[in-house]
């Protein structure tokens, strides 16, 4: 990656930082480290060495596909050890998700602000926690909560999270085992809606994902969901993955729907761009299962030759969708 004209090695050679002059870039897609069930919260406060589910080095990267296709075996069954930790545990690569550490890796990149998404099951409290430890970065964080669609007094609960600070709202069809075209998840979505609250999904397939997971996150139901809730921003958060361009063409169905772009390659971006336009789309990093440099150095090889795109793509749509100056 350091290769690339747009980065140099850090003095550590621990990671990079970006050489360009544009900066004050949003992103749209980053999370921290969660916990679930039995596993305790980590420190959000800590600082160190952050450990990304990708590794940094030592593997090859092949820009031109989906970045979890670069995974071999050995590293999804790692990845899937990893993601489930928190369920039990509070150690592991998890342990070092922090805020700190996040700002630290983004600031090197040319990043002014990043939306941090939390993701919660029914038992849960990640967004609780979100809302109370993102105003001590209010300069750099924006925090989308989540509430699960299923959960006892979820609209309740969305409306308390909104008056707390709530920027938008989390889905993760496959996490948390709903359908995007659920009754409840539409319900959900309208009441985000009439709140003010745009919505992103998790959208696609992953080869990280088990198979039985792919039963939640069908195309055709995320474009239900949009159908039956007209008044809401729908953000599909990875453009659908390797199904890129059925979600190319519900956006262009739906001039409400954005599409995040975290892991997709150059030419997927410059088929979104030649297609829809570049007024909705968004740089997504999915910090911290990719370093931020990855998805980064895609869009700025898609829109090497259109600095215009590149400014809406890396910053300008994400201030018009979140009001920011």
């Amino acid at each position: 990656m350091a290769k690339l004209p747009y980065f140099k090695a850090n003095e550590s050679g621990t990671g990079l930082i970006y050489k360009g002059k544009d900066k004050n870039f949003i992103d749209f897609h980053t999370h921290v480290g969660g916990s679930y069930l039995l596993g305790r919260p980590i420190d959000w406060l800590a600082e160190g060495k952050t450990q990304t589910f990708f590794p940094i080095s030592g593997k090859p990267i092949d820009l031109s596909h989906y970045s979890a296709f670069d995974f071999d075996k050995k590293m999804i069954a790692e990845c899937r050890k990893e993601t489930l930790r928190p369920i039990y545990s509070n150690t592991g690569i998890n342990a070092t998700h922090t805020f700190p550490n996040l700002i630290r890796e983004m600031t090197a990149l040319g990043f002014e602000k990043t939306v941090v998404l939390a993701i919660d099951i029914r038992t849960s409290g990640n967004s609780r926690r979100l809302l109370k430890t993102a105003p001590n970065f209010k300069k750099q964080v924006i925090p989308f909560v989540s509430v699960h669609p299923k959960s006892i007094q979820a609209a309740a609960r969305l409306k308390r999270h909104a008056e707390n600070g709530a920027r938008g709202l989390k889905i993760h069809p496959t996490v948390q085992m709903v359908r995007p075209a659920d009754r409840k998840t539409i319900s959900l979505v309208r009441l985000a809606g009439e709140l003010g609250l745009p919505v992103i999904f998790h959208c696609g397939n992953s080869p990280l994902s088990p198979k039985p997971q792919e039963l939640f996150n069908r195309m055709e139901d995320f474009e239900k969901c949009i159908r039956e809730a007209p008044e809401t921003t729908i953000i599909l958060g990875h453009s659908g993955m390797n199904e890129y361009k059925i979600a190319i063409k519900i956006a262009e169905k739906y001039p409400r729907v954005y599409l995040e772009l975290s892991g997709q390659p150059p030419a997927a971006i410059k088929d979104m761009i030649k297609h829809l336009g570049d007024d909705r789309l968004l740089f997504g990093s999915d910090w911290p299962y990719y370093p931020i440099a990855l998805p980064m150095a895609k869009v700025l090889l898609a829109t090497e030759d259109k600095p215009k795109s590149r400014q809406k793509i890396m910053q300008g749509n994400a201030r018009k969708l979140l009001k920011l100056k």
